[in-house]
Formats: C-alpha cells, structure tokens, sequence
C-alpha cells in the first residue's frame, strides 16, 4: 500500500504542466505559438516571461536582457513584453532592442489571432 501511494505522489509532483494554462495562436506575421502560464509566468518554448498585469480577460508579462559595462553597472539590452487579450482572442509579442548608436534602435512585433 506504501509503494502504491508513494508512486502517486511522486507522479503528482513530477506533473508539472499539468496544472498551466494553455493559449495556443495563429500567428498573422510569424508561425503559430502556444503560450503556457503558469506560477506568476508565461513561458513559451525556452522564453520565460514575468506576468506585471493579469486579469480574467488580458495578461501582461514582461522579460528584460541587461549587459554590463566595466565598472558593473546594468543597462537595458533588449526589452520583450506579451499582452494577450482573452476578449479578442489576440495576442502581440513586442522586442525592442537597445544600442550603443541610439541611430540603430528597433523594434519589432509578433501578432497573433484565434487564441484560445
């Protein structure tokens, strides 16, 4: 009885996804993504996004890249933010990229729709 209860416990701890959040969508600009959420984060294939604003119809998560210059301190690199909309069923993946030459900053987005 011992060996069956501990095998359900241990298949309960090792399910972790099993409890996340899943938004799939089409993508309108790029291919098709699945968003998984879940623990304060969106993660979507290796990316790990910190959810800022949720709500029952729109999340809003953000992830920063930072480098360092010599004497250690910390300026932005690359700045990425999701924003899904549950009402609309769409969702847009923002990158912003930060240089040295201001000249050559860009920003570029992902849109998706059908998300459900």
């Amino acid at each position: 009885m011992k060996k069956i209860l501990g095998i359900i416990v241990l298949g309960l701890l090792l399910s972790g996804n099993a409890y996340a959040e899943s938004i799939s969508c089409l993508g309108t600009n790029g291919g098709n993504i699945t968003f998984q959420i879940k623990d304060n984060y969106i993660r979507t294939g290796v990316f790990n996004f910190k959810i800022r604003k949720q709500s029952n119809s729109y999340i809003l998560a953000e992830k920063n890249e930072y480098t360092k210059n010599l004497i250690g301190f910390k300026k932005l690199r690359r700045s990425e933010t999701i924003s899904i909309n549950k009402s609309n069923g769409t969702a847009v993946w923002m990158v912003y990229d930060f240089y040295k030459d201001k000249s050559k900053n860009e920003g570029y987005s992902y849109n998706y729709k059908n998300c459900n």
